[in-house]
């Protein structure tokens, strides 16, 4: 991360820069350590975009990292990708970008079921989530149907889903479970 926009009290501003730097104040007050929480939770399990990078090689890196089979075969798991970080004037062409690489994906094309019946539900609690909080659907989320065109639920193979204009404190992007659901977040330059 190069930049984060902190807005507030001094106090608030300083608590930040500690985190930021990794330097702690035996002094903070209780409840510290929430922001403290937030800021790994956002960590774990992102990827940033910025200006400077190719976006077409970061886009298939991104997908792999998201949905690819080889981590672990199919939908993701703690470490993979949950969200992407990209910066406001590259987010367009990146989204593209990673759209399209998406659509070539054997992971997108063949996804391999969720593991249990609970994260189906688990899914699609999320899906309704992300609609509810007020970001886009850019891509899939829906159950796969057979070659005659039926939903097998045993299968339970999901589409991987993309999601557009999450914000931060969405359950969408926040979220710790994992899925083959993706959330992508415009940050400013």
């Amino acid at each position: 991360v190069r930049a984060v926009v902190v807005s507030g009290g001094a106090q608030r501003i300083a608590r930040w820069r500690r985190l930021a730097t990794g330097t702690h104040d035996a002094t903070e007050p209780r409840g510290a350590g929430v922001f403290e929480q937030d800021l790994r939770l956002l960590r774990t399990g992102a990827a940033q975009v910025g200006r400077e990078d190719s976006l077409e090689e970061r886009a298939h890196e991104l997908v792999e990292a998201a949905f690819g089979r080889v981590p672990a075969l199919g939908g993701q798991r703690a470490g993979q990708v949950a969200r992407i970080f990209c910066d406001e004037r590259v987010f367009s062409a990146f989204t593209e970008h990673f759209l399209s690489r998406l659509s070539a994906s054997r992971a997108a094309q063949e996804p391999l079921p969720l593991v249990d019946r609970e994260a189906v539900k688990d899914l699609q609690r999320e899906l309704a989530a992300g609609l509810d909080e007020g970001a886009t659907p850019i891509w899939g989320g829906g159950l796969v149907t057979g070659p005659s065109g039926v939903v097998h639920a045993q299968e339970r193979r999901f589409e991987p889903a993309v999601f557009t204009n999450a914000e931060p404190h969405m359950s969408l992007v926040r979220r710790q479970a994992p899925m083959p659901l993706v959330a992508l977040v415009r940050t400013p330059s």
